[in-house]
């Protein structure tokens, strides 16, 4: 819809750093139908340098490794900007909740430095480690919501 804002400070990061000859790629699971909706958004709440050759999405997979990996045959990655675990590596992906606090505890030095976490509290797969990544109704997904807590 050509309407989603930016979060704050973001596209006055990225244009600064793409401004310091720092090579800038959007890489998400909007599916490739929107991509050219996806680029005038972009462009529309300020980023600079948008176009198909950096706005990657998916196409057969939800997965980001193959277009990091895509993007490291010509670039070496800074770091990984995302709102979720999954946009920063792949060794967070589809785990339980066990072993994803276990991958990040591995990865804790590289949180704030390579990796970037951003809040987003519209959507996003952080709940679906606590579903086992099943579809649930309502009801059961409240319930292991709250048997999820970890309450003092």
């Amino acid at each position: 819809m050509r309407k989603a804002k930016a979060i704050p400070g973001a596209v006055d990061f990225l244009n600064y750093a793409n401004s310091k000859g720092v090579r800038v790629f959007f890489v998400s699971n909007r599916d490739e139908v929107q991509k050219q909706a996806t680029i005038d958004n972009l462009k529309n709440v300020g980023f600079v340098n948008v176009s198909a050759e950096n706005v990657l999405l998916k196409t057969n997979e939800s997965s980001k490794e193959t277009r990091r990996q895509f993007i490291l045959q010509k670039y070496r990655i800074l770091f990984f900007m995302g709102d979720n675990l999954d946009d920063h590596s792949n060794v967070f992906e589809r785990k339980s909740i066990a072993d994803r606090f276990a991958e990040v505890d591995k990865s804790k030095d590289l949180f704030g430095k390579r990796y970037i976490l951003l809040p987003n509290a519209m959507y996003g797969t952080w709940e679906n480690a606590i579903y086992d990544y099943k579809f649930l109704p309502e009801a059961q997904k409240a319930e292991k919501r709250v048997n999820a807590l970890e309450l003092p």
